[in-house]
């Protein structure tokens, strides 16, 4: 079936030449990459992994329909730019919501 089809390709290893980086030097090339984006104002690279795992965090919030095309376009420029082992991830926000943590509910057990 066609619409599987790439679940079942191999995933990238990161290159011979991603592995001899320092953890310093790999998390500065893409941030380098960053800089001269468009996504500079609205991505902050948290880090960057041997494996090729690039933990981000955005900058604002941004709706989740435009989310993942973001994430996905600068996953693909890394790749292009750099190694095709990268794999952008988005580190999760807390919650932000005030009126929440104002409420003053707190869950000791569950209650019958």
């Amino acid at each position: 079936m066609k619409l599987f089809e790439n679940s079942f390709a191999p995933t990238p290893t990161p290159s011979q030449k991603w592995l001899e980086l320092n953890q310093d030097e790999r998390f500065n090339i893409v941030s380098e990459e960053l800089v001269n984006s468009k996504f500079e104002n609205l991505i902050v690279i948290s880090r960057v992994l041997e494996n090729g795992q690039v933990y981000v965090s955005l900058t604002d919030i941004i709706p989740s329909s435009q989310r993942g095309t973001l994430l996905l376009d600068f996953e693909a420029l890394l790749k292009h730019k750099i190694d095709l082992s990268i794999n952008v991830w988005c580190e999760p926000l807390g919650d932000k919501n005030s009126l929440r943590k104002l409420r003053g509910i707190h869950i000791k057990g569950v209650v019958n």
